[in-house]
Parts: structure tokens; C-alpha cells; sequence
């Protein structure tokens, strides 16, 4: 049980925050009228939203069921009875677990989170900003995740999943 969370590398905070801000520079470089106002305001909340606060609030959430909060990419609740197995990997030993298209996600340097295709053609939620994850596969679909407390998160999962898992079997 708990809640553990990504914190986005300093670099990567830094390029986010950089970028978020590109609409609101280009607001002050423009002559001010109502419309560029009306047009460049929401774009930039929306910028600071999307690659700033969304990112920090990513979380996973392990109750009786595993929940994944992505903002605004994905809110999935896994259930018990879906999980087939819980494993550690890592996807530059393992290439096809490789994350190579985002949909819909984000991916800037080692920072993932949303939903991408995986090089071996399977669909995957990411949160990770290392390539070693927690790789949860449930319905013919993969979670690979990789929170601040791995080392807790894992057995976390390992203590409140793994009997019943092999129970199930």
C-alpha cells in the first residue's frame, strides 16, 4: 500500500519549464492588443500545465488494485485478477521493451509518461525516467514504471501481489 511518485530530473524540469515559457516571451516581444492577449494567454497556461505541473503530479497509487495517474495522458486502475506476472527489467538489455512511439505521451531525453508502442509492437504505460523499470503485464499489456522509491515500490508490489498471482496459476 502507497503512493509513490517521479520527480522529473533537474535537467529535464529546466528544458519544461524553459519551453512553457516560449508563449509568454512571445507574448511580451508582440505588440499587446486584446486578441494576441486572448490568443497567447490560454496557449501558455496550457504550456505550463502540460509540461510543468502535469509531470509533478504523476503518481501510482497501490491499494487492493494498482492505480496510475498520468496526467492528462492516462488514469488507469489495474485490477488483481488482470495481472500475469510483476518483474524487474531493463529495456536497453531487453530491446523489445524499448518505448519507440508516444500515444498520447511525452518523452524528452530519459523522461517517459503517457502511453507509447513498445519495439516489440505491444501497447505499455511509461513513467520512468531511467531504462529500469517494474514491468507489470496484465491483459496483453505492459506498465513499466520506475518511481523515486523503486527498491520500495517493488516490493511493495512483490509482498501484496505475487501470491496471488501464483496462486492464480
Amino acid at each position: 500500500m502507497g503512493t509513490y511518485y517521479l520527480s522529473l530530473p533537474t535537467h529535464i524540469l529546466f528544458i519544461l519549464i524553459i519551453l512553457s515559457m516560449i508563449p509568454i516571451i512571445a507574448l511580451l516581444k508582440i505588440k499587446f492588443n486584446i486578441v494576441t492577449i486572448i490568443l497567447i494567454l490560454p496557449l501558455s497556461i496550457f504550456s505550463i500545465y502540460i509540461l510543468v505541473i502535469a509531470p509533478i503530479t504523476s503518481r501510482i497509487i497501490i491499494n487492493d488494485d494498482i492505480q496510475i495517474i498520468i496526467p492528462p495522458y492516462v488514469n488507469e486502475t489495474i485490477k488483481l485478477e488482470y495481472i500475469d506476472s510483476i518483474y524487474i527489467l531493463n529495456w536497453k538489455d531487453n530491446t523489445d521493451f524499448t518505448p519507440v512511439v508516444r500515444k498520447p505521451g511525452i518523452s524528452i531525453g530519459s523522461y517517459k509518461a503517457g502511453r507509447f508502442n513498445l519495439m516489440n509492437g505491444s501497447s505499455a504505460i511509461v513513467l520512468s525516467s531511467t531504462s529500469k523499470v517494474v514491468a507489470i503485464k496484465y491483459n496483453d499489456k505492459y506498465a513499466l514504471l520506475a518511481p523515486n522509491d523503486f527498491d520500495d515500490f517493488f516490493n511493495n508490489l512483490a509482498e501484496t501481489y505475487y501470491r496471488d498471482i501464483n496462486e492464480r496459476r
